[in-house]
């Protein structure tokens, strides 16, 4: 609201650019940011806050200044000295793709390929990604594909691809999100993320009604494994709801890289898209759980904090471990 009030009455004015290294001091950007981020919550949480959610969406979409529509306005910040990702991916080596991500690119044909990944360098060249608990050794792993990041790039906060993702999941529920369908802002997802990594036209690839995710077939020979998903591209109008939903989210998920975060965010909010088990054995405590629901306290913490920390493990409703869920996932 302060923002909004003062951008009102100062619609050009930029006092804060010198400092600002994400918009350059653009007020009605930050306004578009901050009704995103509100929409992005009111999405999180509306499996267990409904109506709250339906209200809080409702009033971001229809703010009179918005929510972030074009690549032009996302949120990303450019880095003091290098690019975090950068360093974890390049300078220090200490991660590879994920194979499910490839898998579902690679079956779909995604022309973004080439601008997220590097080839592997097994003695067949392509696109290949790890398994999840994965036991190769340095020099294999190695060989799998790396993210291609450079180490001046801005760092994706949110993009408008993923505004419309959101959108079109509100469309789905029935939400009143500008007045499109979930299929006008699935496509225009679709299309904003194309642009975003220069891909060229969605136009082929949002009417391919027949390409499903890919077996992973393990370069090194050791994990391939069959496709977990059927989903398609296109979208169909007489599918399911959750058909649908699974559409929404597996592209909403592609579409969000490099933002691993609020990718691991919408597979424990929705549990799409469909990962492949993991390549070997976890604690016989979790069980058949593919992916983490938290990340339990640091020891630290526990050190440190005592205190605090039991307090906030009395809130969980479960042990303080990776299987507990939180209270959105609910």
């Amino acid at each position: 609201n302060t923002l909004t009030s003062y951008h009102g009455s100062n619609p050009t004015a930029t006092p804060m650019g010198g400092f600002d290294r994400v918009y350059d001091g653009d007020f009605a950007k930050w306004i578009k940011y901050a009704n995103s981020l509100k929409l992005r919550i009111a999405m999180r949480m509306r499996n267990v806050e409904p109506t709250l959610a339906q209200r809080y969406a409702e009033e971001a979409v229809n703010n009179s200044i918005g929510v972030i529509t074009t690549n032009a306005d996302n949120a990303a910040y450019k880095p003091v000295g290098s690019n975090t990702l950068w360093m974890i991916a390049s300078a220090w080596g200490d991660c590879r793709v994920g194979a499910d991500l490839t898998a579902y690119m690679n079956g779909y044909n995604d022309p973004r390929r080439k601008s997220y990944f590097e080839d592997a360098t097994f003695d067949t060249p392509g696109i290949n990604g790890i398994r999840s608990a994965s036991q190769h050794t340095v020099d294999t792993y190695n060989k799998y594909s790396k993210v291609k990041v450079a180490q001046g790039d801005r760092m994706m906060w949110m993009s408008a691809s993923e505004v419309a993702f959101l959108r079109a999941e509100g469309a789905l529920l029935g939400w009143n999100m500008g007045g499109g369908s979930a299929k006008d802002y699935y496509e225009q997802g679709v299309r904003l993320s194309f642009d975003q990594w220069g891909a060229g036209s969605a136009d082929n690839y949002l009417a391919d009604g027949t390409s499903r995710e890919a077996d992973f077939t393990d370069p090194a020979g050791a994990e391939s494994t069959p496709a977990v998903s059927d989903i398609t591209i296109k979208w169909e109008d007489g599918d399911t709801q959750a058909r649908k939903l699974e559409r929404i989210i597996t592209q909403k998920w592609i579409a969000l890289w490099p933002l691993g975060f609020e990718g691991w965010c919408e597979y424990r909010r929705t549990g799409y898209p469909k990962f492949f088990p993991l390549a070997s054995q976890v604690e016989s405590k979790y069980g058949n759980l593919v992916v983490a629901n938290r990340m339990p306290f640091s020891r630290k913490e526990y050190d440190n904090n005592l205190q605090n920390v039991q307090a906030a493990v009395g809130m969980l409703g479960g042990d303080d471990d990776f299987a507990t869920k939180m209270w959105w996932q609910r």
